[in-house]
């Protein structure tokens, strides 16, 4: 994962530290491979959050729009994805 989906991660879903948001999104390794297996740019989490990947990569991430804290909401250019 990349260091620009870290800090999106923590600016668009939670503001914690880099080694707690790079756990998190750890934990969807599996779905991410699979989905990288198949091709596809986008995992969308149970949450709502989505993980865009370049092959098996997250190169960022979009918030549900419903985070607490700093986190802001998905653009409009990236509606069509949800």
């Amino acid at each position: 994962m990349s260091d620009h989906a870290i800090r999106r991660y923590r600016e668009r879903v939670s503001p914690v530290d880099d080694d707690t948001a790079r756990a998190a999104m750890m934990a969807h390794e599996p779905a991410v491979r699979i989905a990288a297996d198949f091709g596809c740019e986008t995992v969308k989490l149970g949450n709502g959050v989505r993980l865009k990947l370049k092959g098996d990569v997250v190169t960022t991430v979009f918030g549900n729009g419903k985070q607490a804290g700093r986190g802001a909401p998905i653009p409009p250019f990236a509606e069509a994805w949800r």
